[in-house]
């Protein structure tokens, strides 16, 4: 009795190979996808930490605000910076660092492309992914009424609190923003790009230095979320950055939808 092995024809072996190929086609960009969305999520843990470690603080200054000291290019006052004071209130530095950030001015040693100082400075490093909302500043606030404590702030959960620096330039090695750059006259849509110098607002997708950004953001309620820039801004009358206007902002845009 005899036996016969069969082979693999060579149109059989062409088509295993495309069925293979195609589903390696199909499954990196699938990977790629979960990878990021990992990524953005433990970016909004951090910033939930960050919050946290905020509204401790919060409470026990009565209410009042942690203040900003890195300014842009390297400047700083180590003394007042957040990063420092708010240290008593988080156990693990690393959440300072999101996970999305590319940032190449992390100390040397921090990562491969790491160690390239902040313009203009030769010596100044990132120390956080993370900044502040100036407008929740005693000191550089632009509104004539600073809202530097809680009380101050109608809506804390329509109030952005912090936000993801811009990864490069002068920005990225401050502790804050300055909302009030972000808007030029008469040219309105300037607003994405504006920002997108000093915030990372695309960090999470979408196209670069454009409304439909997006970025994670912290809120005064203790909170983070993901939210397209033009949730976050979209005019001096119409933004979450400002107090005054985030409540009425919410608002506004419930009513749109």
């Amino acid at each position: 009795m005899s036996s016969h092995t069969r082979a693999f024809t060579l149109t059989e072996l062409i088509l295993v190979v495309a069925i293979i190929a195609v589903l390696v086609g199909i499954a990196v960009p699938v990977v790629g996808r979960v990878r990021h969305l990992g990524r953005v999520t433990g970016c909004l843990s951090n910033l939930r930490q960050v919050q946290m470690a905020h509204m401790a603080w919060v409470a026990e200054k009565r209410g009042r605000f942690v203040e900003v000291g890195l300014g842009h290019g390297g400047a700083d006052d180590l003394a007042a910076t957040w990063v420092n004071a708010l240290r008593p209130y988080y156990d693990d530095e690393r959440i300072l660092r999101s996970p999305l950030d590319r940032s190449s001015h992390w100390p040397p040693g921090s990562g491969p492309d790491s160690g390239v100082p902040i313009p203009p400075s030769t010596d100044r490093y990132r120390r956080s992914s993370y900044g502040r909302n100036n407008f929740l500043s005693a000191t550089l606030s632009p509104s004539e009424r600073p809202a530097d404590r809680l009380s101050a702030v109608v809506n804390p959960a329509a109030t952005v609190d912090f936000l993801m620096l811009a990864f490069s330039g002068p920005y990225a090695g401050s502790d804050h923003v300055h909302v009030e750059t972000w808007v030029v006259p008469g040219a309105p849509d300037e607003s994405p790009a504006l920002a997108s110098a000093q915030v990372a607002i695309a960090a999470v997708g979408g196209p670069e230095a454009s409304w439909e950004s997006r970025a994670n953001w912290g809120f005064l309620d203790g909170r983070s979320a993901t939210h397209r820039f033009a949730e976050v801004f979209r005019s001096f009358e119409r933004n979450r950055m400002d107090p005054e206007v985030a409540a009425k902002t919410v608002v506004m845009d419930a009513m749109s939808r």
